[in-house]
């Protein structure tokens, strides 16, 4: 057996540890993590039985998924065969595993421009993929993985000559609304590069597509749901989310300092190098661009609700890549020996990565608890009624998830039979 294919079986050993690791994460909590995710399982259900965009068939036509090519994509996989409903979010959750796995391997092949080993490769793109954030969202089933996988390929594809990069950017802009700011923010500032460099027709190029496709997608919007806004944006704008003088200010610095707080070691890695080596070597960097449109949308939307960090979990491939681009630049302008330089690029670059996990602790061990009392609940659900089941679940309450949903109803409907007449 060769270097390669032993390289290879590694790697590939690896990849299929994570999978199997994810897999049982996803076996033992099923429905009982957040019910976003069954929620967008109830609209691709819908529009695949009827071809509506609704919560049910007798609802009323409205986008209330954050991620109308996540809601497609079930769609397509339920046509396929009826599933039931826990079934289908498991599917959701697999999906949402695909895409982190598709980003992992991307990083994986991204960084031997690093010109690393395949060991070193390995281990940067797996710890890529535990992340405590990528393991909420895929126990969520949500499209945060997907919009991340989209928005690292087409970064990486934008410096290359070519049109493939522009087929993607209708699938992001159908990916997440708030995807619009991030490429309009991150091309626009390309475009002004290039028209200092004398080079600003790829970027114009970029900037025209997104918003001429932006602008189609619009006008179907309107014409199919009557509204220029997802509904679930039209919510996050109600008083709940939104707030006027001292309490908008102080929510806008909330939603920058979480920002920083998840990225920390990513953020830190970024700043200290262009400290060092000067923000001419990295301003060009797509992945860096696209990032800092992650920070500054922190800034504008402020708090939202959900897991710290949820809003950028998006961001996390292009920030993997950007520090270790960014600490690629510091090292390379300290070590002069070549060899040294790889082995300390390396050292650093894993410590990066492995520093996002403290820093993320307190997600980190949401999830842990959350599968814990997962196995603890599995192990009454077969064997108890409703009521009683609903009675454990409030004892170890796991929050508003789709089985807590399907309990109380259950409870709900057997109290009319068991009630005394007097």
């Amino acid at each position: 057996m060769n270097k390669k294919m032993i390289n290879g079986s590694i790697f590939s050993t690896i990849m299929i540890a994570i999978c199997g690791g994810y897999l049982s994460l996803i076996y033992i909590v099923g429905p009982l993590a957040w019910d976003d995710g069954a929620i967008t399982f109830s609209f691709a259900r819908t529009l695949s039985k009827t071809g509506l965009f609704a919560l049910t068939p007798e609802s009323t036509i409205v986008e209330g998924t954050s991620s109308l090519l996540f809601t497609f994509i079930l769609s397509i996989i339920y046509s396929t065969h009826d599933f039931s409903f826990n079934v289908m979010i498991s599917i959701g959750q697999m999906a949402s595993l695909t895409f982190l796995i598709f980003s992992a391997l991307y990083i994986y092949f991204k960084l031997k421009e690093f010109s690393f080993s395949v060991l070193e490769r390995s281990a940067l793109s797996s710890a890529f993929a535990l992340l405590p954030m990528h393991i909420a969202e895929v126990l969520n089933g949500m499209e945060m993985t997907l919009f991340g996988f989209l928005l690292i390929v087409y970064a990486g594809e934008y410096k290359k000559n070519g049109y493939a990069p522009l087929v993607l950017i209708p699938l992001i802009l159908l990916t997440r609304f708030e995807s619009i700011f991030y490429l309009v923010s991150a091309l626009s500032f390309l475009s002004l590069l290039g028209l200092f460099h004398g080079s600003p027709r790829k970027p114009l190029l970029h900037l025209s597509t997104t918003l001429l496709t932006f602008l189609l997608i619009s006008f179907v919007r309107y014409g199919y749901f009557d509204s220029l806004l997802p509904n679930t944006i039209i919510a996050k704008l109600n008083a709940k989310y939104s707030g006027e003088g001292i309490t908008e200010i102080l929510k806008k610095i909330l939603g920058l300092t979480e920002f920083i707080a998840v990225n920390s070691a990513y953020l830190f890695a970024i700043t200290y190098s262009i400290f060092l080596v000067g923000v001419k070597k990295i301003i060009g960097r797509t992945e860096i661009i696209l990032s800092a449109a992650f920070l500054l949308f922190a800034v504008i939307a402020g708090n939202v609700s959900g897991y710290d960090g949820r809003l950028y979990v998006g961001a996390l491939p292009l920030l993997t890549i950007s520090a270790i681009c960014c600490l690629s630049y510091t090292v390379n302008n300290v070590v002069q020996h070549l060899q040294m330089r790889q082995q300390r690029l390396f050292r650093i670059s894993i410590v990066t990565v492995l520093f996002m996990f403290p820093m993320n602790a307190e997600l980190l061990y949401e999830q842990l608890t959350l599968a814990g009392k997962a196995i603890r609940y599995n192990k009454i659900r077969l064997n108890q009624s409703s009521s009683e089941k609903q009675l454990a679940y409030s004892k170890m309450w796991l929050g508003v998830s789709p089985e807590n949903t399907r309990i109380t109803g259950e409870t709900v409907e057997v109290v009319p039979e068991n009630r005394t007449v007097v």
